[in-house]
């Protein structure tokens, strides 16, 4: 992470082991204000496992902005 910090994050994706986090990345990114990209958009509505719950994102997601604000 950037501790807050204002910047550039880059995260690697691979579709032979990330597309169960897909739809939590979706969230977070929508949610964060920024672009999803095509391919993430393709994997978004995909099948989640326990460990990416999308809810789970929603909640970190809006906790996290709640604090910086």
């Amino acid at each position: 992470g950037r501790a807050g910090e204002v910047g550039e994050a880059i995260t690697f994706w691979n579709p032979d082991y990330d597309k169960e986090c897909s739809p939590a990345l979706v969230v977070i990114a929508k949610n964060a204000g920024q672009q999803v990209p095509p391919f993430l958009q393709k994997y978004g509505k995909g099948k989640t496992s326990r460990q990416w719950k999308v809810a789970n994102a929603e909640k970190a997601t809006t906790e996290l902005f709640q604090e910086s604000a």
